[in-house]
């Protein structure tokens, strides 16, 4: 259950964070679509001008404006993280190369996520990395501060029976 609470504390940081920072997203140009684009923006001496007043043609999603830090890359990043300590020290060592396995593939599927959101012009990498920083932060928090470190460990089933 701390878990839980953890990633809802992250939700809510991250959040705080897309707020205070209100950076736009890669695709925000093609999304909204702003009216007389060669006017506002002429190619030439002028064109890395500052553009403060410009109507958008197509949709204006608020959520356009959040970009960093990246919600998708912190909570996968938690997650695997919380995911590759618990494998780590709560299963039986006869797990041996399958737990080793299911932590690869966790990590995997954590930097395929992250990735994706390059990828599809959500997010920037400095917006990725935001995410994976807090993802470990918080990761890290919940499992020494709170957890204790998962400090029990399983005993092998052999430590259970002796030889007579």
């Amino acid at each position: 259950m701390k878990e839980i609470e953890g990633d809802m504390a992250l939700e809510g940081t991250g959040n705080m964070g897309k707020r205070i920072v209100s950076r736009l997203r890669p695709n925000y140009i093609a999304v909204c679509q702003p009216k007389d684009m060669e006017k506002i923006c002429p190619e030439g001496l002028y064109s890395q001008k500052y553009v403060s007043n410009y109507t958008c043609l197509g949709s204006s999603d608020p959520d356009e404006h959040y970009a960093f830090p990246s919600g998708h890359s912190s909570h996968s990043t938690y997650l695997t993280f919380i995911i590759i300590f618990y494998l780590q020290y709560r299963t039986p060592s006869f797990w041996g190369v399958i737990k080793h396995l299911i932590q690869l593939l966790v990590v995997v599927l954590s930097i395929f996520v992250c990735l994706s959101r390059v990828r599809d012009f959500k997010h920037r990498l400095s917006d990725i990395s935001g995410g994976i920083l807090l993802g470990i932060l918080f990761g890290y928090g919940i499992i020494y501060l709170v957890l204790g470190g998962f400090k029990k460990k399983v005993k092998n089933l052999s430590d259970n029976y002796s030889l007579l």
